[in-house]
This record gives structure tokens, C-alpha cells and sequence, in this order.
């Protein structure tokens, strides 16, 4: 059922033309900086996003014109676990495989669950009830239990719905931003 979701949603989402996707994506940036969880985080997790998810190019500039740090996860497909680290400007990622583009490993810029004050959970479905279906790797499930600062998912109207089916180890987002509504 997941992954039937996740296909029709996928299917529904490309079907925006790049100048709808990046109007749609700033007004969700717009209600973003109006939060008190991004009005009082210092440090920001974030992915460089790929279309058709919420663009973040424009959330990671003005983060940085605030003075705020911006982190990107690297992932360790492996593994299946991620680590955040912080990027000054792009020169610092690179194009990793499955086309994402994530920071180069440097421990010098790495930074732990704990040092995040919000972390900007992507995904393919949200519920009002902060439950998130995402690309079905459970990269996030499994980072969250350690991240103690707040969540925010942005989302599409599209991309928010009524229910998702949910398992014991899928994590919950605090705050969820739509086109629609503020959940």
C-alpha cells in the first residue's frame, strides 16, 4: 500500500511545470521563516531537494543571510544511516548516487543529532496528524530517535492527505507546513 502511495503521489507531483514548482515551493519557504521553530534555531537540517520535493536552494541561502548554519545529511546507503554535516557554500556537495546531491565528508564540518536545533524533514506524504510517508528508506526513522531540537515538513497540498499507514518505527514530524494548512 505504501508504495502504490508513493508511485501515484510521485506521478501527481511531476506533473508541475518549473515555474509553478518554484513559486509554490517560496510561498512554503515564506510560511517556514514566519515560525517560531525557524525564528529560533541557530542550526538548520535540511536536504538539497530534487524536484518534485519542496525546493530548499532558496531556504538554504536565506538562512545563511540570517546567520543561521545549514547542515545536509550524507547518507551511507550501506549502512542505511545518515550524518549531517554543515556547507557554507555549494562547492562543498557533490552529486552522490541515486542522483542526490549531499556535502562531502570533511569530520570537520560534521555535526552531531544533538547540535541541530530544526531539522526540515523531507517527504512524499504527510498527514495533519504529523505521521510521514517517505522514500521508503528509512533514513530519517532511524536518525530521529537521536535529534532532540524540533521537526518541520513542507508540503505540497497535493502531498498532504487524511491518513497513512503507519508502523511502529515510523517517527512522527512536529510541524507540518502545506499550502493548505499549518498542522
Amino acid at each position: 500500500m505504501k508504495q502504490q502511495l508513493r508511485q501515484r503521489l510521485q506521478k501527481q507531483l511531476e506533473q508541475m511545470n518549473k515555474t509553478e514548482y518554484l513559486e509554490r515551493s517560496q510561498g512554503l519557504a515564506n510560511q517556514l521563516y514566519q515560525t517560531e521553530e525557524w525564528k529560533q534555531a541557530g542550526t538548520i537540517g535540511l536536504t538539497y531537494a530534487r524536484f518534485p520535493e519542496v525546493a530548499t536552494l532558496s531556504i538554504m541561502e536565506y538562512a545563511r543571510e540570517q546567520g543561521k548554519k545549514v547542515a545536509l545529511p550524507r547518507t551511507n546507503m550501506k549502512a542505511r544511516e545518515m550524518h549531517f554535516y554543515v556547507i557554507q557554500d555549494l562547492d562543498q556537495i557533490e552529486l552522490r548516487p541515486y542522483n542526490l546531491y549531499e556535502p562531502k565528508e570533511n569530520p570537520r564540518f560534521y555535526v552531531s543529532p544533538k547540535e541541530l536545533d530544526l531539522l526540515i524533514v523531507p517527504g512524499l506524504a504527510f498527514s495533519k496528524d504529523g505521521s510521514r510517508l517517505g522514500m521508503g528508506g528509512g533514513f530519517y526513522d532511524r536518525y530521529l530517535p537521536f535529534f532532540k531540537g524540533e521537526t518541520v515538513s513542507l508540503c505540497f497540498k497535493e502531498q498532504l492527505i487524511e491518513s497513512i499507514p503507519v508502523e511502529a518505527h515510523d517517527m512522527r514530524i512536529d510541524l507540518v507546513l502545506s499550502e493548505k494548512s499549518t498542522c
